[in-house]
């Protein structure tokens, strides 16, 4: 089949899939705008959300139809910082090319020509930067994701509601690890990366002195750049620590990757998560070799 008809056929598939044509938004989110399929697989929309009263891109990079049973409900990966463009992509070429299971990876980012507000809506505590400060808006930021645009999109794709996983780098690797402290089964599983601690410090002290213990089953990894400040990668190994306390029941992953700096890491990070994260299923065995004949005498 010519590469532009598969894609064509899988793009077909999945929007079958997705539902029942179109389920209403859930409570409070509007959609404003929703592209058509890219040759990729991706599809755009942009939401309003009335917890924040603020608009958002959606990036939807949706995994092959060939790699999914009829009726089965995937994770989702919600990326913030819009993924930086390369999340998406690598989740989609991960699935097809069976290094992790099929997903949906869902990447959260800010319209162009608005105000791009991931330092009030990162961090949870307020900071000072630049002379200004920043921050205060964490907690409302969840809401937004957990109550308005999960729910929406878990009505409009198969996504398995249980199986949610939330992934941060940087400011968003704070939000991230704030998320996991505040409420530990929002999602299934946690991505924090070069956590930015020295902006709230206050987190450490919440994990150390309740440490979220988790349910079985949830995973969490921590990654840090070899090449990144000290402080970061100092803030990222002791999260680690905490959440892998003797208490806990979280499956605790954590990388240094050498000598890479804050972002150079970015795209090595996303492949070294979706593949912890959501390991490819075993490959099924092959079946017995039928016995030989025996030769005629």
């Amino acid at each position: 089949m010519p590469f532009r008809s598969l894609i064509l056929a899988v793009l077909l598939a999945a929007g079958a899939g997705a539902g029942a044509a179109l389920a209403q938004p859930a409570a409070g989110l509007k959609l404003l705008w929703e592209g058509p399929y890219t040759p990729g697989g991706e599809r755009r929309l942009v939401v309003h959300s009335a917890t924040l009263d603020r608009d958002f891109v959606v990036n939807i990079a949706i995994p092959g139809a060939a790699l999914v049973q009829p009726g089965q409900k995937l994770p989702a990966i919600y990326a913030l910082d819009g993924g930086y463009g390369v999340a998406g992509p690598i989740g989609q070429m991960m699935g097809w090319s069976k290094t992790m299971a099929p997903a949906y990876v869902i990447s959260i980012g800010y319209p162009e020509g608005q105000p791009n507000q991931r330092e009030l809506d990162d961090l949870y505590a307020t900071t000072q930067r630049g002379g200004q400060t920043v921050g205060g808006g964490g907690a409302a930021f969840a809401a937004f994701l957990t109550q308005e645009l999960r729910p929406y999109l878990e009505q409009r794709y198969p996504l398995d509601p249980a199986a949610a996983i939330l992934f941060g780098h940087s400011y968003g690797g704070l939000f991230t690890a704030n998320v996991l402290a505040a409420s530990p089964s929002a999602f299934a599983g946690y991505v924090i990366a070069s956590p930015s601690v020295q902006a709230d410090p206050a987190l450490l002290q919440k994990l150390a002195a309740s440490p979220p213990s988790g349910s079985a089953g949830q995973r969490v990894y921590v990654t840090a750049g070899g090449a990144e400040d000290p402080g970061m990668i100092a803030g990222a190994s002791r999260i680690a620590a905490l959440l892998a306390g003797p208490s806990a029941k979280f499956k605790v992953g954590s990388r240094v990757f050498p000598g890479q700096g804050h972002m150079a890491y970015y795209p090595d990070l996303v492949s070294a998560a979706f593949a912890w994260m959501l390991p490819p299923p075993a490959p099924a065995a092959p079946a017995p070799a039928a016995p030989t004949p025996a030769a005629g005498r």
